[in-house]
């Protein structure tokens, strides 16, 4: 509510402005023997009357312009306040009659520009904090003035020529559109980003980002399954229920699958009392005892001796240790993890974002190297990718929210989608420093040109207004891009949302094979139990099997590939026959 009564105050300002400036303008234009009043009354008193009445209604334009050079950070409301000086002084002098009506249409535009400036950061959150180039091109525009200035000084121009010199470059310099047009473009590239970014300063990071961090574990794998056992001093059935019940309060893909490994057994779990999960590990309260899971460091932090298992993480496979409080270690629960369908393309649609994708070493930094290995990203600490240049970070769920320098990236499955935001991010901040960079092209040649300084051909100092309108021109011209576009598009959906809902088409049948995936088989599902050799032949046999791996310790069979369940378990009934 308070924003919308803003914006209408903002609105009626620029109105009796805009009006202020026409009566300005309409006497201007007019000869002195057609104005009502006295021709020495309209051209002393009248004109600078309208211009500090309208100086007065943008009061607020010339406060934040005052403060601007104070702070030696000057915007187009310092070079308002700046107009409006160098026109009370020729005012003064009886000179130069448009200067009046210069400094008003220019205090008009800032206006109007403000009011651009409200609506646009109402629909951009963190628009209001964000920095474009406007400062050092209104530095620009002083220097010209200066410059100006000290030409036809040396010319041997009157005073008040000069200072009518001077008034023309600073007009035809003080409108500068960066701001406006940098909200334009940001708002447009997140209404086309296919993910939700989070303010104004997530399209400038994802567009000049050019490291990507990624946290592998439970990211780049699917859904782990128990592939090895290895308990200490007792018996794997003995094991697997302890592990079971330590895990069964936990929500975790690691206690999911060894859950389902002892409801394949028949296993009858033991009450857990208490569990929590913390950083050195999970913890779980049974019959009195405190237990914990881990990696073997974490089960280090808390006393327990486990041993190094480093031909698990080499294998492609991930290690969760079981100890208990007393320092009693009680073993080890070796899970394969295979990786998510696209998780490769995820990567090479990052790459070919121009970024560097980087996993994480984690708490596993061996596990961590299979996986680069396999989807072709680095690994943080090799070559320290990640300190250098700009690191882009995704939170899990939101990948255009930006999060702390260094952060990893929290969700890979939607690391497709960020790569197409970063793109429309990078298109926009180059759009952005394209119309930048001409803005500031036309103001430095208009400057130039109004001061005299390039060709007495482009001369227009002799018409203060003139050059205020042709800023005004510019700073129409370089927002007019920007905003087409997004109307365009508004338009867009406003037409798609008017059709009529159309019934969705067929999908065409894919022509490319489907993608390979793990089936697990456990051994009770087998309708007959050949040898090792001979189970694992007959699964390669069959068409669309990869790879097949029996453990008749654990019971399971993997089997790699986009063969069916049925057909493998009809081809190892054969082989048992034979």
């Amino acid at each position: 509510m308070k924003e919308n009564t803003h914006s209408v105050r903002q609105l009626v300002l620029c109105c009796i402005s805009t009006f202020l400036t026409a009566m300005l303008a309409v006497m201007t234009v007019l000869p002195p023997e057609r104005v009502p009043l006295a021709p020495l009354l309209a051209a002393m008193l009248l004109r600078p009357a309208l211009l500090l009445v309208t100086a007065g209604v943008n009061f607020g334009c010339l406060k934040t312009g005052v403060r601007a050079l104070c702070t030696g950070k000057p915007d187009r409301h310092a070079a308002a306040v700046l107009t409006v000086l160098l026109a009370l002084v020729l005012c003064a002098l009886g000179v130069c009659p448009d200067a009046p009506v210069t400094a008003a249409l220019l205090l008009t535009a800032a206006a109007w520009l403000d009011l651009l400036e409200q609506r646009l950061e109402a629909g951009l959150p963190g628009a209001a904090s964000t920095r474009t180039a406007e400062t050092i091109w209104i530095w620009t525009g002083i220097a010209a003035a200066v410059c100006a200035a000290a030409v036809w000084a040396v010319l041997h121009a009157r005073a008040d020529a000069v200072l009518a010199r001077v008034l023309c470059v600073l007009a035809a310099s003080a409108l500068c559109p960066f701001r406006p047009i940098t909200m334009l473009i940001e708002r447009r590239a997140m209404r086309r980003m296919s993910v939700p970014a989070a303010s104004a300063q997530t399209i400038e990071a994802l567009g000049a980002a050019d490291t990507a961090l990624i946290r592998p574990e439970g990211l780049l794998t699917g859904a782990p399954a128990v592939s090895n056992l290895r308990p200490a001093g007792m018996e794997e059935g003995q094991f697997l229920t302890l592990a079971a019940s330590v895990m069964q309060g936990f929500a975790a893909p690691e206690a999911n699958a060894i859950l389902s490994a002892a409801q394949g057994r028949s296993l009858t779990l033991l009450p857990a009392e208490a569990c929590d999960q913390t950083p050195d590990g999970f913890c779980a309260v049974l019959d009195g005892r405190r237990y914990y899971a881990g990696t073997s460091e974490q089960l280090r932090s808390r006393g327990i001796f486990a041993p190094r298992a480093d031909d698990v993480p080499l294998s492609g496979k991930t290690a969760l240790l079981f100890g208990m409080e007393g320092g009693m270690y009680l073993g080890l629960i070796a899970l394969q993890s295979p990786l998510l369908p696209g998780a490769q393309e995820a990567i090479h649609a990052l790459a070919a974002q121009r970024l560097h994708p980087v996993l994480t070493a984690g708490s596993q930094p061996l596990y961590t190297k299979q996986l680069a290995a396999q989807t072709g990203a680095a690994v943080e600490g090799a070559a320290q990718p990640a300190q250098k240049g700009r690191t882009v970070c995704i939170r899990a769920g939101d990948p255009g929210a930006l999060l702390q320098e260094q952060t990893p990236v929290l969700s890979v499955q939607t690391l497709i989608d960020a790569a197409e935001a970063i793109s429309v991010c990078r298109r926009a901040v180059r759009t952005r420093c394209g119309l930048q960079g001409l803005g500031a092209v036309c103001t430095f040649l208009l400057a130039g040109a109004a001061g005299g300084l390039f060709a007495p051909a482009l001369d227009l100092g002799a018409s203060p207004a003139l050059c205020a309108l042709l800023a005004c021109g510019l700073a129409a011209l370089t927002i007019l891009p920007a905003s087409t576009e997004r109307h365009a598009g508004s338009a867009a959906e406003r037409a798609a949302e008017d059709q009529p809902m159309q019934p969705p088409l067929p999908k065409p049948e894919p022509s490319e094979p489907a993608a390979s995936r793990t089936l697990t088989i456990r051994m009770e599902e087998l309708p007959a139990m050949p040898g090792k050799a001979a189970l694992e032949q007959a699964l390669l046999d069959v068409p669309g099997v990869r790879t097949a791996e029996a453990d008749y310790e654990a019971g399971l069979i993997l089997v790699t590939g986009t063969a069916e369940k049925e057909p493998l378990l009809q081809a190892i009934a054969e082989a048992a026959d034979a």
